[in-house]
């Protein structure tokens, strides 16, 4: 959750390292978004067209994270 104005809120968020690579690589598998990238005060967010749910933000946090998000090969 994230400091909001008004009414508490929540939603599920996706975040990953380099969302300008994610974007790239989901869209090459068909992934849909909604409207373009936007700067928010906590990281560089999309809107993802999840079929059948609704739509979830992904995002490049600018926040510290608990865990790494650098990608781990087998």
């Amino acid at each position: 959750m994230h400091p909001t104005e008004g009414t508490p809120c929540h939603e599920i968020s996706l975040m990953c390292d380099d969302l300008d690579r994610t974007t790239a690589e989901l869209a090459a598998r068909g992934a849909r978004f909604e409207g373009e990238v936007t700067e928010r005060g906590f990281g560089r967010c999309v809107t993802l067209c999840v079929p059948g749910a609704g739509t979830m933000l992904l995002y490049q946090p600018r926040h510290p994270v608990a865990y790494p998000l650098g990608r781990t090969e087998p």
